[in-house]
């Protein structure tokens, strides 16, 4: 039987970093993966599925040591314009206004999983499984997790960092139940190049159906997250090139000029998934796996990271004194007070935009527009609108 100080479950966004920074911190490290091999990249620019990142989580990832593994593809946003179809009022952010070098990045999934796989396999502290998963996990006497993977492979651990996504099999094996809430929206995603440079501006733009984000991307590419009513989304989905154009053209504008290409199309549902508690017997979920949100305002995966920045600090760096057990009840328990109101914060936050800032009756959204050009012409309100957005909680 193999024992490791730290076992992580999921080589994915949230995975990967984990496992790195316990390793960069002198943990013993075993990276679980279920998937053989990081998907290919894609050859086409416009094959992409991407994350915003914050201000704030790039300088987690530049302390961990993590940010040169994306920066050379990470696409900077210098400003981010929030509006209404249909209305007046707007909020506008600028990085230069807000003293920091970029409100956040955006960076492509498939090539920082990829980067980040390599790092893992070539670190002396990692052991990393693949092709399998958790299929059973007992708490042992001895102050210890014993786990066996599908594999047929056990090993014990102080703590299990569970970060297998939205359906987690640890999480399931833990017996933490997961509640579901149906927005009863799709999210159509896909990338336009525009005929005008987009000049690192991200758009967040509320409609009828739902929010319609524009994250910019290198080659004057923009990374679309459209919501919409699931039928919507699925005629979009397969419209011909023409329609959908049209249909995108009369929701954002004109902006960036014409839509010059579109990517490849997919749907998927939203809903939001949250763990009814976040820690276990030496388990802590991460990630997806612990609460998956609206993409609104793109909070999700900078939550996570934020997570990971706590439970780092309860297990302690490798510049200073560590715990013996990074899995204790006492530290676990920590971690869950010390992020309780930030995680309280976003998830209101996104659901309340997922809800508020849709319909097409006329008064409600005239004074959603009032809204945001009240938060855009008060100074101390923007600058805590934009702190928020860029995840500085503090």
């Amino acid at each position: 039987m193999t024992h490791t100080d730290i076992l992580v479950v999921g080589a994915g966004l949230a995975g990967l970093p984990a496992a790195i920074a316990c390793a960069e911190n002198g943990w013993r490290v075993t990276l679980v993966d279920q998937h053989d091999a990081a998907q290919s990249l894609p050859e086409d620019l416009m094959d992409q599925r991407c994350t915003a990142i914050g201000s704030a989580s790039e300088g987690l990832l530049r302390s961990w040591g993590l940010w040169g593994t994306l920066c050379a593809d990470a696409q900077a946003i210098d400003q981010v314009h929030v509006s209404q179809r249909g209305c007046l009022g707007n909020v506008r952010l600028k990085a230069d206004e807000l003293g920091v070098a970029a409100l956040g990045h955006v960076i492509e999934n498939r090539r920082w999983v990829q980067s980040l796989r390599q790092r893992a396999h070539e670190h002396p502290l990692i052991d990393l499984q693949t092709g399998c998963a958790v299929r059973a996990m007992t708490e042992m006497s001895t102050g210890s997790l014993e786990v066996t993977l599908s594999s047929d492979k056990t090993l014990t651990t102080q703590l299990l960092i569970a970060a297998d996504g939205v359906n987690s099999s640890v999480r399931e094996l833990a017996g933490i139940i997961a509640k579901r809430t149906d927005y009863e929206q799709s999210a159509l995603l896909t990338t336009v190049r525009m005929s005008e440079p987009h000049r690192a501006r991200a758009f967040e733009r509320f409609t009828a159906t739902g929010p319609l984000a524009f994250l910019p991307r290198p080659d004057n590419i923009m990374s679309l997250v459209w919501c919409l009513a699931p039928e919507q989304a699925s005629a979009l989905a397969q419209a011909n090139e023409g329609a959908f154009s049209a249909a995108l053209q009369s929701q954002f504008g004109h902006r960036l000029g014409q839509i010059t290409a579109i990517g490849p199309r997919g749907v998927i549902p939203l809903v939001r998934w949250e763990a009814q508690i976040q820690i276990s017997s030496r388990v802590v979920l991460l990630g997806n796996a612990a609460r998956l949100l609206h993409p609104v305002a793109g909070q999700g995966f900078n939550l996570a990271l934020r997570d990971l920045a706590s439970l780092l600090d309860m297990i302690g760096h490798r510049s200073g004194e560590r715990p013996a057990d990074p899995g204790h009840a006492d530290l676990l328990r920590g971690f869950v007070t010390q992020r309780r109101s930030d995680q309280r914060r976003v998830v209101l936050l996104t659901d309340a935009l997922a809800r508020t800032f849709r319909g097409k009756a006329s008064l409600p959204g005239h004074v959603r527009a009032l809204g945001l050009a009240g938060l855009d012409s008060i100074g101390p309100l923007r600058t805590g609108f934009a702190m928020q957005s860029m995840g500085y909680t503090g």
